[in-house]
């Protein structure tokens, strides 16, 4: 048996829905338990904010421009670098499937009042490709990663980095000139540096140089595989305060941005990042690609929140690149503000919100967003598929060439939240053919070497099945193994429930039982089996009511010599799966964990159980008692040791959950002295019965039911 922490990532929610350890600020569908919902854009008491900016008019992440096929995978890779891009597709829409792709260059800031100046402040953590030796930070930085033979770059030399190094800006952090002057590389990533925007009129500001009007403020063909830019705005009304876009001393950015994802500044990278390659020192090679095709609504900030507690992220990198990472909130206790920095810790635990710039998400994924994903017309520029669409001369969207997208991932996560319509290209308007690189991908798979693809999303399965016979359809049905028999769970079953069970089997642990949000607005759909490929398989049920059963939730598709790839798609939301009364997210935990590890482990070691952390309480500081942990993690014996402190004599009740949050083990229910307590754990249950492998979630509480704290723990055998 062993046994493993899985690191805790615990925030608020906006409703009442999913309160458990997991769930990372508000959900954009915030359910009640009777069944209502209200959308955070529909809710009338929103502040009106005088400063906004579009969707798809921010900074999109983005792949070195250089198509070539033969660079993916070399040493010479890292030196190239990227075009930068916004979401936003400038070329007109003609209804017709060979609308250009054609990415917006600056980021639009839109006014409203009298304004004095716009700046934008902005800190970069350069990629490894950009020091003069490659991944080495105490090296120069380069003035031209194409040409190192042009030298490093210095105060005042008419580079980028010279510039900001010389004159960091009028906004820029207290001291920028010495600080970066007295960082190795000359460079000091967690200094802020600023440039003020240039007019474009009626209240618009881009991010171009005040100074140099039409130059862009970040410029093209400098920034290599692993750089991370973090930024905002400074808007400067007259007569009044300064406004900033997005605010940084909040996390949900409703105001100005209509955003749930949970950010106090936005950023982009470029991918793949490589400061996660063992040979630049990284805590772990990436090899999962996690597609964000639902941007503001809030399935980046659960995507965050999982991998965080369940061990994709290591500790140490906790909020690096969003600035924040809150506090738990146990089963029963009243919900934290993420927006408090008395709620949010640090890496290392002191209290306030993440202020170093750490780089780019995650430890074993790298995160693309595709922004304005859910704006037909105007968005999509990035569309994961943008380079094999219509590309005039001379552009280079921001998506990967397919040798990328092999080269360095084998597994991607897609994500489509609750969208149920133009998910993958091609369509009208829309050339970028998404569905060309995810088959080119699952075409690079051998036996030996199978690639994987995951899929959630409450209306992915509809979409694609909405045109017979169109690439989508071909895609859902050929290469996942999947048909679509409704729309709508709820409609479909009659289930009048605002939850419904969502039954797992092999090869996912049969013995968990999880929830699904079950309302109007939700429509999981309804998956079948695609009988022409036989090796597709059943692996979560949605609860069998009424006459119409049996409902299939996911469908995984295992390698075959035929088609060696290996899929997994749910007909759910991520952001409405948790515990089995969906009062808790301990059950979206335990199920991505367990699909992690049991459908696509021998792929990629995606998980790391071995990562410990404590998960503090909900409060403001340390309470009567001190995070429950695990020692000697990971276990290779047949038991573990849980350790909790207590400030004062009292008693305390010490138990393990399963993923529904029922009670399976009562280690201590006593009276206990002040100090440091061990109790042992030999993974039975009450009954002496050994537990299944899976999620368990340890709890100690005062008599009177006061949470004292609480950790999440894997048991593999």
């Amino acid at each position: 048996m062993l046994i493993g922490v899985i690191a805790g990532s615990l925030g608020r929610f906006i409703d009442y829905a999913m309160p458990g350890p997991g769930l990372y600020g508000y959900t954009l569908e915030a359910f009640d338990p009777s069944g209502s919902s209200a959308t955070v854009a529909d809710q009338a008491t929103l502040p009106v904010s005088p400063v906004t900016v579009e969707p798809y008019d921010w900074f999109h992440d983005v792949f070195p421009s250089d198509n070539n096929p033969a660079l993916p995978g070399t040493f010479a890779f890292d030196r190239t670098t990227a075009v930068l891009a916004t979401g936003h597709n400038l070329a007109p829409c003609v209804g017709a499937m060979n609308r250009q792709v054609l990415p917006g260059k600056r980021v639009l800031v839109r006014t409203v009042g009298a304004v004095d100046r716009v700046d934008m402040i902005f800190r970069i953590k350069p990629g490894p490709g950009n020091y003069s030796v490659v991944g080495n930070v105490n090296s120069c930085l380069l003035r031209d990663p194409h040409n190192p033979g042009f030298g490093c770059s210095a105060p005042g030399d008419g580079s980028f980095w010279g510039r900001y190094k010389a004159n960091p800006g009028d906004f820029a952090s207290p001291g920028a000139v010495v600080k970066h002057a007295l960082a190795p590389s000359g460079w000091d990533v967690n200094v802020w540096n600023s440039a003020r925007c240039e007019a474009q009129g009626g209240g618009v500001y881009a991010s171009t140089d005040f100074g140099a009007p039409g130059t862009n403020l970040l410029p093209d063909d400098l920034f290599t595989p692993g750089t991370h830019v973090e930024y905002q705005f400074r808007v400067q009304f007259t007569g009044g305060p300064a406004q900033y876009i997005p605010e940084d001393d909040c996390v949900m950015q409703v105001r100005g941005e209509g955003s749930t994802d949970g950010h106090r500044w936005q950023h982009f990278g470029v991918l793949p990042d490589r400061w996660k390659d063992p040979a630049y020192l990284g805590l772990g090679d990436a090899c999962a690609l996690v597609v964000v095709l639902d941007d503001r609504h809030g399935n980046e900030r659960v995507w965050v929140s999982t991998a965080d507690s369940i061990g994709a992220t290591a500790p140490a990198r906790y909020g690096a690149h969003n600035g924040w990472h809150a506090i738990g909130t146990l089963p029963g206790a009243n919900p934290v503000d993420v927006d408090d920095p008395l709620n949010n810790r640090r890496p290392g635990g002191t209290i306030g919100f993440v202020d170093d710039h750490g780089g780019q998400p995650g430890t074993t994924w790298d995160l693309y967003v595709v922004r304005g994903a859910n704006v037909h017309c105007e968005g999509n520029a990035g569309a994961l598929g943008g380079r094999l669409g219509v590309v005039p001369p001379g552009e280079t969207p921001p998506g990967p060439t397919p040798e990328m997208l092999t080269a360095y991932y084998r597994i991607l996560v897609v994500l489509s939240g609750g969208r149920s319509q133009n998910i993958l290209g091609p369509l009208p308007d829309r050339s970028q053919d998404d569905v060309a690189i995810l088959q080119n991908f699952l075409l690079s798979s051998s036996l030996f070497d199978p690639k994987g693809l995951m899929v959630e999303g409450s209306g992915f399965a509809e979409d694609a099945a909405a045109t017979p016979g169109s690439p989508q359809e071909t895609f859902l049905t050929g290469f996942l193994g999947a048909t679509l028999v409704n729309p709508d769970y709820r409609t479909c079953s009659g289930n009048p429930r605002y939850h419904a069970d969502v039954i797992p089997v092999a090869p996912l642990p049969d013995q968990d039982l999880y929830g699904v949000v079950n309302t109007d607005e939700a429509r999981n759909d309804v998956l079948g089996l695609n009988l022409a490929v036989p090796e597709a398989q059943v692996v979560s049920y949605y609860e069998n009511y009424g006459v119409s059963g049996p409902y299939f939730a996911s469908v995984y598709k295992p390698p075959a010599p035929a088609r060696p790839w290996r899929t997994l798609i749910d007909g759910w939301d991520i952001a409405n799966l948790g515990g089995r009364w969906v009062s808790t997210s301990y059950g979206r935990l335990a199920y991505h964990f367990n699909a992690f590890q049991n459908v696509f482990g021998d792929m990629c070691w995606f998980l790391s159980p071995s990562a410990t952390t404590d998960v503090p309480m909900e409060g403001h500081g340390r309470g009567p008692g001190e995070s429950l942990r695990v020692l000697d993690n990971p276990l290779r014996a047949a038991h573990a040791t849980l350790e909790f402190e207590l400030a004062s004599p009292g008693r305390a009740r010490l138990v393990l959950c399963d993923v529904a949050g029922r009670v399976v083990r009562t280690l201590a229910d006593r009276s206990f002295e002040a100090g440091r307590h061990q109790v042992p754990w030999d993974g039975t249950d009450d009954r002496g019965a050994r537990l299944p492998r899976g999620v368990y979630f340890a709890q100690v509480r005062a008599a009177d039911g006061t949470p004292l704290g609480a950790a999440k723990l894997a048991l593999l055998k």
